[in-house]
């Protein structure tokens, strides 16, 4: 079991979900994946997953997940459970939400990369603020970090991450 890219694959799930980049989510997931969230019945393959994610973010103006933490045990040959756990932040239709979330996953090493084989996402908290009592907004934290006013060698990390196709959709 190499727990360093079941660690990366937590990580770039997070870091997908920031950037609105939901095919490379989807494409974090083994075919037959099962997502479940605090809505209804799990979701089944990657392109209801992806179709989710998408309703989801729908008035997201932006996102931050972090991963705070992550435990993994190896399941059998091939296969890993972990938990994952995060804090988020989003600004969306005008309010900021802040979580922490739990993320239960199953993995699966498939043609030699890990994938997740289930992801079930519980909310551990919530908190929402709006109008004059929100005080600081996410999305005006990364307007003033837009990805134009990055340095070379920040981009030049960001090219080596992210493959050429992820980083030709990219501004920077």
């Amino acid at each position: 079991m190499d727990a360093n890219a079941i660690r990366n694959l937590a990580i770039r799930y997070s870091l997908s979900i920031d950037d609105g980049r939901i095919d490379d989510v989807a494409a974090l997931f083994a075919p037959d994946a099962t997502f479940a969230a605090r809505y209804g019945e799990p979701l089944r393959g990657r392109d209801a997953i992806a179709a989710f994610l998408a309703a989801n973010a729908r008035g997201q103006e932006a996102s931050a997940h972090s991963v705070l933490g992550h435990l993994i045990e190896p399941d059998g040959e091939g296969r890993a459970v972990g938990i994952v756990q995060v804090g988020a932040v989003l600004d969306k239709d005008g309010e900021t939400l802040r979580f922490s979330l739990r993320c239960h996953d199953r993995y699966r090493l498939l043609d030699g990369t890990w994938l997740f084989a289930h992801r079930g996402i519980v909310v551990r908290y919530q908190e929402t603020a709006t109008g004059d009592g929100r005080g600081w907004s996410l999305a005006a934290a990364q307007g003033a970090q837009a990805d134009d006013q990055l340095d070379d060698e920040t981009r030049y990390v960001l090219r080596r991450i992210w493959t050429s196709e992820v980083s030709s959709q990219l501004s920077w």
